[in-house]
């Protein structure tokens, strides 16, 4: 059953980082923006014949829609959204799941909180009474999804906030919720912590090269340096890839190698998710194999196994989990 769910959550991720953009051309505007307006006494009147109530605004999201929120925003549904939202200090009324995975770096923000589905079923919906629903992909609105959803509540949709820059995902997160300010000072704390960080591991690991890995059963992805836990090295930290890693990587949010390759990426250091943990065979197939036994990363004992939560996902309150990973491994 693991091994089932991980599968399902490589298709998940690779689906919506590859095809997320594709399938959310249904939208008026899939170029929009979600530039909000404040709905004033004027502007209802000419639209709707009244006023619209003191606090309500109007943003377009993503996809062109025109989404009316709410004054107070007290219940916010956001699969795969959580990491943003807990940020901002707001608890969701279901949290992200495939089967009894769920995220356990937000654990400490989202204890006891109902598990659901990427694209939980209408009825579902209903019984979490949310004053704001927000999908983080254009293709969890299609076939008719969002039109069911906006009966419910406002729905607001991104073009695909997997590839998105995390910190406008954020940005735009905390205007929904009425919190910008507070969206900007945590992406300020944030930028200051990896400045921190990177001042101390500089003088560790000097000119080195470092690789992400995600080990699935029999398969070995390379993590693009430009997204999630690859973009907290590569960029904020400045750990780079080797040139070899960032050719495979082209074009690619993840790209599978075989075990006989791995050498010719000629990295220093090794961070591997093993998605296929606690004795799965497949895995281990790898992990003995001599090719990966004689990777200087590991005879060095640079190579180190880390959480696919945080280092498979690109919010705030991840990227913030993978620097202090990164510091307690390098330090240890």
């Amino acid at each position: 059953m693991k091994s089932r769910t991980s599968r399902i959550m490589l298709c998940l991720v690779i689906a919506a980082m590859t095809l997320g953009s594709a399938c959310g051309n249904t939208g008026q505007n899939a170029g929009g923006t979600a530039e909000s307006s404040q709905t004033n006494a004027a502007s209802g009147d000419a639209q709707s014949g009244s006023a619209a109530p003191a606090g309500e605004r109007t943003v377009t999201d993503e996809l062109g829609h025109q989404v009316k929120l709410p004054a107070h925003i007290d219940r916010v549904l956001a699969p795969y959204l959580e990491d943003p939202i807990a940020a901002l200090g707001v608890k969701p009324v279901a949290q992200w799941s495939s089967g009894s995975t769920v995220f356990e770096y937000l654990q400490p923000w989202l204890k006891d909180v109902p598990k659901t589905s990427s694209t939980p079923a209408v009825e579902e919906v209903l019984a979490y009474q949310p004053d704001l629903i927000i999908l983080n992909t254009a293709a969890k609105a299609a076939n008719g999804i969002y039109e069911q959803y906006a009966k419910i509540a406002p729905t607001y949709v991104f073009q695909n906030g997997l590839t998105k820059d995390w910190k406008e995902v954020l940005l735009t997160v905390g205007e929904l919720l009425g919190s910008k300010d507070k969206a900007e000072q945590a992406i300020a704390g944030y930028e200051q912590k990896a400045r921190e960080a990177k001042r101390q591991i500089s003088p560790i690991v000097g000119d080195k090269k470092s690789v992400i890995l995600w080990i699935q059963g029999k398969s070995i992805y390379l993590v693009d340096s430009g997204r999630f836990s690859g973009a907290v090295l590569a960029k904020d930290l400045g750990f780079p890839f080797p040139e070899q890693a960032l050719v495979e990587t082209v074009g690619k949010p993840l790209a599978e190698l075989s075990l006989e390759t791995l050498p010719d990426l000629k990295a220093d250091y090794i961070f591997y998710v093993n998605q296929n943990a606690n004795g799965n065979e497949q895995t281990n197939l790898i992990l003995d194999n001599e090719v990966w036994k004689r990777l200087p990363a590991v005879q060095q004992g640079h190579a180190y196994e880390v959480d696919y939560g945080n280092w498979i996902n690109g919010g705030i309150l991840a990227n913030e989990k993978t620097i202090d990973d990164v510091l307690k491994l390098l330090k240890r």
